[in-house]
């Protein structure tokens, strides 16, 4: 239960992609990993732990076994912090009169819908002006209550509204209602201001995010349901840096990294089709003594897990799901494969995988979309393409995917982590 409730307060701490990083930091700096930097040549020693930060929201760690070699290879895992949601746009508020309404933009493929009637709060990150011309003062800012909602239509105004509704209600959050029409038509950036305890022209720009402002709830007869937001993809995150931080590989180069803007294309300089993780790659294998051709070969060793949220069968909707690989809640996490090659996936990583999993007891699934639904993809299939490495996609089964809630089974994702740690320690 004591991991369980970690698990829960992870999931409410990490509300964007900055705080998933600051929290997975967290986790790794207790468990005696260094911050590395890019300033100078990287000194690496074998079983040392070591992560670097990039912009603020992507993260690599990495640890160097106690008996590396050259040959070896490297054992990556790879999961995003990025969740759909609303970003809010800067500038001048929404005014309808004395309501005042946030200016969003949706963020990802979410269901909007699900965040009608919700209580909704603002976290991100803001750059502040400061005394250096090229710089400047970065905060991580989360508001930490309730501060806005999104009204939805009375029942009572008939059906055929509804779609018009889910339309045109779901990027206007309510945050203020005031008396006087005239009053600064910037009321949201002036309590951003007040947040950060700065003058509100201090404020240069920001990427702020709505989130759903709701715990993590345990539920179901047995308590053998979780019900939160952004498990997709803090499920991914946490599993993956919970695994590398507890274990004490002996081979090769274990390494978990965590992308950003999965959920709008990973095609950012945070996310997987960015250069940066193969620069990284290669300043490790500098920093313990080879060169560019031995880094090549390096490839040819290694393999990536990408880890993501699986659909879980939900049997009201049972014609949606193919009928031979129904993942259920609480029997393991999934292996996920797709002739499209939206998972990554190929026979030999699914064999590995599931060879570990039966020496070790642990309970594994496998999915495949029903024949005529695509049902989304990875960032496992854009990694393996750019570093040319074998990878499978996994990930805990959960319901109401891209919903400001979703649901998912509290042994499902004991199951991920014990098979990620054997991944380290195993290959």
């Amino acid at each position: 239960m004591q991991e369980n409730q970690k698990f829960c307060e992870y999931l409410e701490k990490s509300v964007t992609p900055f705080h998933c990083v600051l929290n997975s930091e967290k986790i790794l700096n207790q468990n005696g990993f260094c911050e590395l930097n890019t300033e100078s040549k990287w000194k690496l020693k074998k079983g040392g732990k070591y992560y670097w930060k990039f912009n603020d929201s992507y993260l690599f760690a990495f640890s160097v076994g106690t008996m590396w070699s050259e040959g070896q290879g490297f054992k990556l895992a790879a999961a995003h912090g990025d969740s759909p949601c609303f970003r809010i746009r800067s500038g001048k508020d929404k005014r309808m009169g004395q309501y005042v309404f946030l200016n969003t933009e949706g963020y990802g493929g979410a269901n909007f819908t699900s965040w009608i009637d919700r209580p909704l709060s603002v976290a991100g990150r803001v750059c502040l002006k400061s005394k250096y011309d090229k710089k400047v003062d970065v905060r991580i800012l989360d508001m930490e209550r309730a501060i806005a909602i999104i009204p939805g239509l009375a029942v009572h105004f008939t059906k055929e509204d509804y779609e018009y509704q889910e339309k045109n209600s779901k990027r206007i959050p309510l945050f203020a209602i005031t008396e006087n029409t005239e009053m600064s038509d910037k009321m949201f950036e002036k309590m951003v201001a007040d947040e950060l305890e700065v003058e509100p022209e201090d404020i240069l720009d920001y990427e702020l995010y709505v989130y759903h402002y709701a715990k993590s709830e345990i539920i179901g007869m047995k308590e053998e349901l979780l019900a939160s937001p952004r498990l997709d993809n803090q499920t991914g995150t946490y599993g993956i840096i919970q695994a590398i931080a507890g274990t004490e590989n002996e081979t090769g180069i274990s390494a978990a990294v965590i992308f950003d803007n999965e959920e709008v294309g990973n095609i950012s300089k945070n996310g997987a089709f960015s250069r940066v993780t193969s620069t990284i790659l290669k300043l490790i294998y500098e920093g313990l003594g080879c060169n560019e051709l031995q880094y090549d070969k390096e490839l040819l060793k290694s393999n990536i897990i990408s880890v993501d949220a699986a659909h879980g069968f939900h049997p009201v909707f049972a014609t949606h799901y193919d009928k031979e690989h129904m993942c259920i809640l609480n029997r393991g996490f999934c292996i996920k494969q797709a002739s499209s090659q939206a998972y990554a996936t190929d026979s030999t990583m699914s064999g590995m995988i599931q060879q570990l999993c039966r020496k070790e007891n642990i309970p594994f699934q496998k999915y495949m979309n029903h024949a005529d639904i695509r049902g989304g993809g990875t960032l496992g299939s854009i990694i393996s393409c750019v570093l040319g490495v074998k990878t499978a996609d996994i990930g805990v089964p959960i319901l109401s995917m891209h919903s400001s809630l979703e649901t998912m089974g509290m042994e499902d994702e004991n199951s991920l982590i014990h098979f990620l740690r054997i991944y380290y320690d195993a290959m």
